[in-house]
């Protein structure tokens, strides 16, 4: 009988051994974990709607036989813009205005309608007696949207006064 004595190999368990061990290590790192959808309910609001409106005077005032003046204003309100610089900067031909609302764009059009006829009364006395024939003046002044086009706004100003 031959018997043969073979000697361990420790240096090949220990591989194993630590191969083993490494793998376990990796698969149970790379555990995937549940699909669950997580998402954030953020509420989406839409813009407000840009809006533009506007507010109108018309007038006229008989001075006497020969002299009739006509007042005629034309303003546009912006209600949804809320920037008071951007405000000042649409509306830089009256520095004092305050209040851009619909009425406080009206009050501020019949103030000036009024001192543009107590002006014209005013003034006149001193050559109201030399007119010999009929005469109409007016003072026109107005805003326009020109366009709206992609976020810019085109305001067209128009001032006519004879």
């Amino acid at each position: 009988m031959v018997f043969a004595y073979k000697k361990e190999n420790k240096f090949m368990k220990n591989t194993v051994a630590v191969l083993a061990l490494s793998s376990f290590f990796i698969f149970s790192a790379c555990k995937k974990s549940d699909n669950k959808m997580i998402t954030d309910k953020k509420e989406i609001t839409k813009p407000e709607k840009f809006i533009i409106d506007s507010v109108k005077v018309n007038d006229s005032l008989k001075i006497n036989n020969f002299l009739q003046v006509k007042y005629s204003s034309k303003i546009l309100v912006f209600p949804t813009i809320k920037d008071k610089k951007l405000l000042d900067s649409i509306y830089f031909g009256d520095k004092n205005i305050q209040d851009f609302s619909q009425n406080g764009i009206q009050a501020l059009l019949e103030k000036n309608k009024n001192e543009y006829f107590n002006t014209i009364k005013k003034d006149s006395k001193d050559w109201i007696a030399d007119l010999t024939h009929p005469e109409n003046w007016y003072s026109d002044a107005g805003m326009n949207v020109k366009s709206n086009i992609n976020d810019y706004l085109h305001i067209e100003y128009i001032w006519g006064f004879l």
